[in-house]
């Protein structure tokens, strides 16, 4: 798990840089996707697990303070009720590092592995 957040993260850096030194440069972008057999997880499912890995206080304050109709809503619902969330129970380095592991849908194996 750690080993692929790393490659995405490599990856992502590698391409920030390649876009950054625009596009006369003749240097080419580096463009990788991953796939899994199985379908999106719920964003707000993979906030809570990406607060169970960071910190354990905080996983519970979060589940605690969403609202009972949270995973039904569309992603980019979610995705505000998350960050809204977040926002009252941690800095915004840390929901800014939340909002990283949902793009990079890094907590999905873990949200696929307790359904």
């Amino acid at each position: 798990m750690r080993m692929v957040l790393s490659i995405s993260l490599s990856l992502l850096l590698l391409s920030a840089k390649t876009l950054g030194q625009g596009a006369g440069s003749g240097q080419k972008q580096v463009q990788a996707t991953l796939s899994a057999p199985w379908g999106p997880s719920p964003l707000v499912m993979e906030a809570a697990e990406f607060w169970e890995g960071e910190r354990k206080d905080k996983f519970w304050e979060f589940v605690d303070a969403l609202p009972s109709t949270a995973s039904t809503g569309t992603d980019k619902e979610q995705y505000e009720i998350a960050k809204k969330v977040a926002g009252e129970i941690s800095t915004e380095n840390q929901v800014k590092l939340m909002i990283l592991a949902m793009a990079l849908r890094s907590s999905s194996p873990r949200v696929e592995m307790h359904r």
